[in-house]
């Protein structure tokens, strides 16, 4: 049997829902701000004030994952027409594709720095909750000899400043071969 909900209870859920759709509303308006200004050509991405209606285009894009250059006059009509449509945007934009000696477009650092930049955060955050995840365990279920200085070392490094141990950890990462590499960073951050 469904319970009878007073006028005043009725109203205070409405209000509820209001301010949940307020707030959810207030988070997502930066990402959607943010995605909608990858989508805008670098002249309207900096307007003041904001341009809200606008053509999308990928052409930041296609300049994030190619290598480009000034054109020093416009391309001709033949070369205009010939270009893929992704390179016509960077055309359009007053730059051209920079090609190597067998005509081949060179691409951007983009794509394999962005994967260095998974490989590295994933597995750091994986390492990071297994390691914290056993920890707690333990010490949540087990008498562990000097439990509050162990705990309490935990925490006081996380209070300490980054900064405060860079040129250690740089020279000890260096002396054992570790700077420059995926395991360094992983070791590092985990």
């Amino acid at each position: 049997m469904a319970a009878v909900q007073t006028s005043g209870e009725r109203a205070l859920n409405k209000v509820a829902i209001v301010a949940v759709l307020l707030v959810t509303i207030i988070f997502l308006a930066p990402i959607y701000w943010i995605v909608a200004t990858s989508f805008k050509p670098r002249n309207l991405a900096t307007t003041i004030p904001p341009t809200v209606m606008f053509e999308p285009t990928i052409s930041p894009f296609v300049k994030l994952f190619t290598k480009r250059s000034q054109l020093r006059s416009p391309p001709s009509a033949e070369e205009y027409a010939a270009a893929p449509w992704w390179e016509r945007v960077v055309f359009d934009g007053g730059e051209k594709i920079v090609r190597d000696g067998k005509g081949q477009v060179q691409w951007s650092g983009y794509p394999s720095r962005f994967l260095n930049s998974l490989i590295i955060a994933i597995t750091s955050t994986v390492l990071a909750v297994g390691m914290g995840t056993f920890t707690a365990y333990g010490f949540s279920r087990f008498k562990v000899k000097g439990e509050a200085d162990l705990l309490f070392f935990i925490l006081s490094t996380r209070m300490l400043p980054a900064v405060v141990v860079a040129i250690p950890m740089f020279l000890m990462y260096r002396a054992v071969g570790l700077n420059d590499t995926h395991l360094g960073l992983i070791i590092l951050y985990t």
